[in-house]
């Protein structure tokens, strides 16, 4: 689930998908994806961008 606040976005994570699987948190660390406070903090600057970026053009759309 995502949304904007503030010229930000925000989303919160209730599960992750790893090749088309539900993964574990222990998985998703292994692939450098941490939680915290809900949100995903990707280790790759990249994929933390298109991730965000992907949010923002969901949201967008009416």
């Amino acid at each position: 689930m995502g949304w904007m606040g503030n010229k930000k976005v925000h989303y919160s994570i209730s599960s992750i998908l790893m090749n088309k699987k539900h993964a574990s948190l222990d998985e998703a660390e292994e692939v450098g994806i941490t939680i915290v406070e809900g949100s995903a903090l990707f280790e790759q600057v990249q994929l933390d961008y298109l991730t965000k970026s992907y949010i923002k053009t969901k949201l967008a759309k009416p």
